[in-house]
């Protein structure tokens, strides 16, 4: 199966190998090519980039630049409604765990619905409640077995 061929107009933006650049590369790959591992959840879904941003680096970075976070450490490119398209009015940039709460809910994944209950009862994200288990459970291991984590010779 082929995949759809984008003819987009060549640019002189200045911004190859920026994060802004990653991003729209990543976007456009998840979207409209079949052999992204990503496109079954994206593009294989119906999921597609609006025309002008298929068209325009620069339109699409003109647009997303004056979103809050753009450019940011720890931020990343983000659906507003996770069935909606790439387009103008259904984009942010967010944290891995804001992106975490907008997954679409899937019949053997309960992980959206785990961090929604973590964020309600703890108004701290799952990562924060999570790390905390993980240690709590770590120093409960150590105090039974006083080799635990080591490396054995």
């Amino acid at each position: 199966m082929k995949h759809k061929v984008i003819r987009r107009k060549y640019e002189h933006h200045g911004m190859t190998g920026t994060k802004p650049y990653y991003a729209y590369q990543d976007m456009l790959r998840r979207c409209l090519n079949p052999d992204n591992a990503d496109y079954k959840d994206y593009g294989g879904r119906g999921i597609t980039v609006c025309d002008e941003w298929q068209q325009s680096f620069i339109a699409w970075n003109d647009y997303v630049k004056e979103l809050p976070h753009y450019n940011e450490k720890g931020y990343w490119l983000d659906r507003i409604d996770n069935d909606g398209n790439y387009r103008p009015n259904n984009v942010r940039w967010v944290t891995p765990s804001q992106s975490a709460l907008n997954r679409r809910p899937r019949e053997d994944d309960q992980t959206a619905s785990i961090q929604a209950m973590a964020k309600a009862r703890t108004g701290k994200p799952l990562s924060d409640a999570h790390k905390k288990a993980i240690s709590k459970t770590k120093k409960q291991r150590f105090k039974t077995n006083p080799n635990y984590g080591k490396k054995t010779p």
